[in-house]
């Protein structure tokens, strides 16, 4: 084998976890630097966790909110990944690569609409209480 193939190959897995926790924080700002969407889904994490700032009451609906944006947030890993892979493996334009890449940003959408349904639960709860 020569010098150049050995270095096309990809890094050894299973190196442990600090190498590991590196690979998972340059993946998270590769993310954030290339999906402004992602950056959308940080700050709903910012805003679930000022929600805990609210009157106790609204709680449980403090950690929904938050678990929710978390959510999102991986969900938007996932999807970016599938996309990117989807576009290397197929540069041009297929109808079977377009109906991935919609299934994997529907799972964006349903939380996104699950997130605007606690929102507004969230808001009515702190209305209610006056």
């Amino acid at each position: 084998m020569t010098d150049s193939t050995q270095q096309q190959r990809h890094p050894p897995k299973n190196k442990g976890l600090m190498d590991a926790t590196y690979v998972s924080l340059r993946g998270l700002l590769c993310l954030l630097q290339k999906e402004s969407s992602a950056r959308k889904e940080l700050a709903l994490i910012f805003v679930s966790v000022l929600s805990f700032l609210a009157p106790a009451p609204t709680m449980t609906l403090s950690y929904a909110l938050l678990g929710v944006s978390v959510l999102m947030l991986v969900t938007e890993c996932f999807n970016s990944a599938i996309e990117r892979l989807c576009d290397l493996v197929h540069p041009t334009y297929h109808k079977d690569i377009r109906d991935i890449k919609d299934m994997a940003a529907a799972g964006i959408l349903i939380l996104t609409l699950c997130f605007m349904a606690l929102l507004m639960a969230f808001i009515a709860d702190i209305v209610l209480r006056g």
